[in-house]
């Protein structure tokens, strides 16, 4: 992961074997891998690239907190929450200002993005499109965590206004659509797997911030839906054990693709789903 950081300070996207410009949102999920590497090990070089990275989405975002350049299609993403989120991850563990800063003026400028139902403007990859489950859960995310860390409660309540209206989407076998417009119909038929995994996490971190079981219900109603789509038995070793981006495999996002991501997210929520049901401290936080 060093290897492929580039001078300025961000990483690149897509394959690192190519010249890529970096890309906001990359630079900041890999924050979160390098900060966890440095808490493990206490190892400096960790920490000094992910302050490269902070350094650098720092120097390159707008005066009102949106990331509008070098992120995915040149296009403004309020899912760069998420992105806040690690930079206040690396705040609070060197106590540094700038940092801290740059990730409240982002969940701030977010936080305008939102309407009273708990839509977000700019939270699609591209504005003419409707946005992916994928991309509502990260929006959503960024704002849980960082609030919760920082004892900002009206970022905690735009995120508990957006996972409330998908938590209506779902149905009885743990099915929810891959995508929605700003009245919230679902316009998709096919169903965003990554997203599924990624609303189960929001939605067991808003049970045991709220006690609200309809959170933890629809969590495990979207895991047993997972886990009756992942091949645990299959012969074909580039599938087994993966998680589809989209079913059926037709669906938009990620068409007949098994993303990494998606498997990872599926831990995540496994892995919370096990700590919630058996009673076990702390909730896992999800990097």
């Amino acid at each position: 992961m060093l290897s492929v950081q580039l001078p300025e300070g961000g990483f690149p996207a897509h394959f690192v074997d190519q010249q890529h410009p970096p890309v906001v949102f990359n630079t900041g999920q890999i924050i979160f891998g390098l900060l966890a590497a440095y808490i493990e090990t206490r190892a400096q070089r960790f920490l000094d690239a992910a302050l490269r990275a902070g350094g650098w989405l720092v120097h390159v975002q707008d005066a009102d907190g949106a990331w509008r350049r070098f992120d995915f299609q040149g296009h403004v993403h309020t899912y760069n929450t998420r992105t806040a989120w690690a930079l206040a991850e690396l705040a609070l563990e060197i106590r540094e200002e700038s940092l801290m800063a740059a990730a409240l003026r982002h969940l701030d400028w977010a936080l305008a993005q939102s309407e009273a139902n708990g839509w977000f403007h700019h939270w699609a990859f591209i504005p003419t499109h409707d946005p992916v489950l994928h991309t509502i859960a990260y929006t959503a995310q960024g704002l849980l965590e960082a609030g919760s860390r920082l004892d900002r409660v009206n970022y905690v309540e735009a995120a508990e206004r957006t996972s409330r209206r998908v938590l209506a989407k779902v149905d009885a076998e743990g099915f929810i659509p891959g995508t929605f417009n700003s009245d919230w119909h679902p316009t998709a038929r096919y169903s965003c797997l990554t997203g599924n995994a990624q609303m189960g996490i929001v939605w067991l971190r808003l049970f045991t911030i709220t006690g609200d079981t309809a959170f933890r219900e629809g969590a495990l109603r979207a895991n047993r839906f997972l886990k009756s789509l992942q091949d645990c038995t299959g012969n074909n070793l580039h599938t087994r054990g993966a998680v589809k981006g989209s079913h059926p495999l037709w669906g938009r996002y990620l068409f007949g693709t098994y993303p990494n991501w998606a498997a990872k997210f599926f831990m995540d929520a496994l892995l919370m789903e096990e700590a919630i049901m058996t009673g076990q401290p702390p909730v896992i936080r999800c990097w």
